[in-house]
């Protein structure tokens, strides 16, 4: 018996020969992974004797070759960093140490400078083919066993490059004045390449619209309900916004529907410059020529295939039919926008709307003094294209439960260089993969596979993620371990910044005690790991709540994969701004990040090595590190920050939420009850393993709504979920916090009302229904 194997390994058990795997195409989703042969590895060293050799030589120098062979077979494996991991066994313990210490600085920095040479946008030459293969031909060299290029032909938009976008003061003699730059300024060499990628925003249509300016400040809902209730009507006026608070399509969102004809986008220097600090190349401010480029686009994925993978066979909506924006938006630099607001006539902007201009802020509508008459003049000209873009997808086989995934993903693309967002990320996902391959060879093999992902298109809305999640989507349900995303790696020095779902708590705060602290001032003041500092600068709560704006989304929104998203960030209540200064501009260089955010490359280490160690855990372990006890606090915290919230309003309503909370205490007993039986289950039982990682691993789908929210039918996840009205943020609860919004906000709060009703009868069931996934239908 000691060749058998378990059953639970019986679908991976034996590697195709290449005439049986003939029939499979090289994109096969079937063919993601190889199987293997694990009985021939585990005697790889026994010496096979033909049959005249064994004719020749007696039965005692035969049984003697015998036995020393497998002795020294036995000695060999044993020095193998990892060696063949038993079924009932953990991953060898040495091998956490070993990802620390592999990590090298100098090839995180090779990639970085090598994947910033040139602008690299979605769809474009340098991004689908030097990109590609460079990644592609990379992870071949580490040792993956699988490395495949993952195409998809989506929708894409791009600035016309024969024809400038710019806005202006359309003056009362027809001529246009104060015309702001097409292009950002050059800094360095660098940034003129002919390849950079002039200002636009994508997905918006072209058109030269031209009324009134109004000012909205960050372009929220509760902004325009202002307008509106102090009689500035933005119906037929161009709107300037600026950047920062919540998504930029859902600003373009709100402007259409209060009206407006057009929409300026800029960075106010409050936002990209919040101490007036010397400005990019002196210092890692915005200079007042920078912007920030972006997609307007709301959904997930192709826009024309919504909910379905973008390939040969698909359904295609016409684009007239797909939900883009209708009304034309570019951005603008601060330094150009002055020249609109500064000659703002109206009323002046209330408490909480002034940035960071040496102007009084006023909101309009229209010009006051010379250009009294004039009136804002915007053209914008963009094209759509369909265009191929390509995921790379790279897989290390797991040595025994080869069918359950641990994806570690990064897209490549970049508006422009794209040093920080994503190529930090990039860069330091190939690290990692180096890191992996090097283990490999030293005899290491993880329990479970290891999918390694590089998104393609991720800027214009999650495509390449989106895509390829949903022509797997079968696939992720069944195998999906966890995801972890990393689209940044470094924006700041001072402490990580994790966003996550609440399984994977106890392995970041685990996988972070595990890294040294990269700063040697905070192991000076008793910090020594990366935990420690994490800790002391977020004792309010160390790991958020994750939303959108990345690749994790629909993974988790709509398969329930449990998913984390993490970066090093600089900190936020020492910068109160919404993100790093040099977002999506030009000047997000390579140079940039060596002079300014990383030096030395010692964060991007401590991230790659968090990386490492917390996929290692998720890989290796015999029983699968899912924490569902967290998953009760959080459900108990949400619940009752929820009441303390709504619960004026729910009185007025005599709307009770006795059975929401009932529903969550008895998920919360279920979650001790079965964290108890995981502490006391037997290890060499592998139905018993499997039992217990199947309940920990499929209890986040167990959360998702086929028919999604109201409105919202691609978003599933009744916990968590983007904000509808900022897709960047997370709400939670969000069928009853979307219900609640739309109750302050109409006219007619009653069918909100109805829909609140609905929504926490289906929150209730669902947590009460994800309670019984793990308990036994006797208890």
């Amino acid at each position: 018996m000691e060749n058998a194997i378990p059953l639970v390994q019986a679908a991976a058990v034996r590697r195709m020969t290449s005439s049986e795997r003939s029939y499979l195409a090289d994109d096969d989703p079937m063919d993601d992974i190889e199987l293997y042969d694990f009985r021939r590895r585990r005697h790889r060293g026994t010496v096979v004797w033909s049959k005249c050799r064994l004719i020749s030589v007696s039965f005692v120098v035969l049984l003697f070759g015998v036995i020393l062979g497998a002795i020294l077979g036995y000695e060999s494996r044993g020095e193998l960093l990892g060696g063949p991991q038993q079924w009932g066994e953990d991953g060898d313990p040495r091998i956490t140490q070993r990802i620390i210490d592999e990590v090298k600085t100098a090839e995180i920095d090779k990639h970085l400078r090598f994947l910033t040479a040139r602008p690299h946008l979605a769809g474009s030459v340098h991004d689908e083919q030097v990109l590609v293969d460079y990644i592609h031909d990379k992870w071949q060299d580490y040792g993956l066993d699988v490395v495949k290029r993952v195409p998809y032909t989506v929708l894409l938009s791009y600035p016309n490059n024969t024809t400038d976008s710019y806005v202006s003061i359309l003056t009362n003699t027809g001529d246009e004045v104060e015309k702001s730059a097409p292009r950002e300024k050059a800094i360095i060499p660098q940034q003129n390449d002919s390849d950079v990628t002039r200002p636009f925003n994508a997905y918006s249509p072209s058109g030269e619209p031209q009324g009134d300016l109004v000012y909205g400040n960050y372009g929220t809902v509760e902004d325009f309900e202002y307008l509106q209730k102090n009689n500035i009507d933005c119906s037929g006026k161009i709107v300037i916004l600026r950047y920062g608070l919540i998504f930029r399509g859902s600003k373009v969102e709100n402007a259409e529907a209060a009206g407006a004809i057009g929409v300026i986008l800029y960075s106010d220097p409050q936002d990209v410059d919040p101490s007036n600090l010397p400005a990019y190349p002196k210092g890692l401010w915005m200079p007042d020529t920078g912007l920030q480029r972006g997609t307007l686009f709301t959904g997930q994925g192709d826009p024309l295939t919504p909910g379905f993978p973008s390939t040969d066979t698909a359904y295609r909506l016409q684009k007239d039919d797909a939900k883009l924006p209708q009304i034309p938006t570019t951005p603008i630099s601060w330094g150009d926008a002055v020249k609109y607001l500064r000659n703002l006539g109206g009323p002046e902007a209330p408490e909480g709307w002034s940035g960071g201009l040496n102007i009084t802020y006023r909101l309009g509508p229209g010009f006051t003094g010379e250009y009294a008459n004039g009136k804002m003049k915007m053209h914008v000209h963009n094209v759509f294209e369909n265009r191929t873009i390509t995921n790379v997808i790279g897989y290390i086989n797991g040595s025994i439960e080869s069918d359950r995934y641990v994806l570690l993903g990064n897209h490549r693309d970049a508006w422009v260089f794209g040093a920080i967002d994503p190529n930090s990320g990039t860069a330091s996902l190939l690290e990692l993969t180096r890191v992996y391959g090097k283990l490999l060879q030293e005899g290491w093999r993880p329990r479970r596979t290891v999918v390694f992902c590089s998104w393609g298109a991720e800027e214009y809305g999650l495509v390449g993620s989106s895509e390829w999640t949903e022509d797997n989507i079968k696939t992720m349900g069944q195998r999906a371990v966890a995801y972890v995303n990393v689209d940044i790696a470094v924006q700041g020095q001072a402490t990580p910044r994790i966003r996550s779902t609440p399984p994977l708590y106890q392995a970041l705060y685990n996988a972070t005690k595990q890294v040294p602290n990269p700063n040697p001032e905070e192991i000076k003041q008793g910090r020594p790991t990366v935990y420690d500092t994490w800790k002391y600068m977020k004792p309010d709560g160390m790991i958020g709540s994750i939303g959108s704006g990345s690749d994790y989304t629909v993974l988790l929104d709509r398969v329930g994969v449990p998913s984390v998203d993490m970066r090093y960030d600089y900190d936020r209540e020492t910068y109160p701004i919404s993100t790093y200064a040099m977002y999506h501009s030009a000047y997000e260089t390579y140079d940039y990040v060596k002079e300014f955010i990383d030096p030395d490359f010692v964060y991007h280490r401590a991230l790659v090595q968090i990386w490492g160690e917390l996929a290692r855990n998720m890989a290796d372990s015999l029983l699968i590190p899912l924490g569902v006890e967290d998953y009760a606090d959080f459900l108990q915290k949400t619940t009752n920050d929820f009441e303390q919230a709504a619960k004026a309003k729910l009185d007025e309503k005599n709307i009770s939420l006795d059975g929401l909370k009932a529903a969550v205490q008895k998920f919360s007993l279920a979650a001790i009850h079965l964290e108890q039986q995981r502490h006391v289950i037997d290890r060499n039982n592998p139905f018993a393993v499997r039992k217990m990682n199947d309940k920990v691993m499929y209890l986040e789908r167990a959360f998702i709504e086929p028919e999604g929210l109201p409105g919202r039918p691609l978003a599933r996840h009744v916990v968590v979920a983007p904000s509808k009205h900022n897709i960047y943020a997370s709400s939670s609860f969000p069928g009853l916090q979307d219900a609640l919004f739309a109750v302050n906000h109409s006219a007619d709060p009653d069918p909100a009302w109805e829909t609140f009703k609905r929504q926490l009868s289906i929150l209730t069931f669902t947590i009460d229904a994800a309670a019984r996934t793990l308990m036994e239908d006797t208890e």
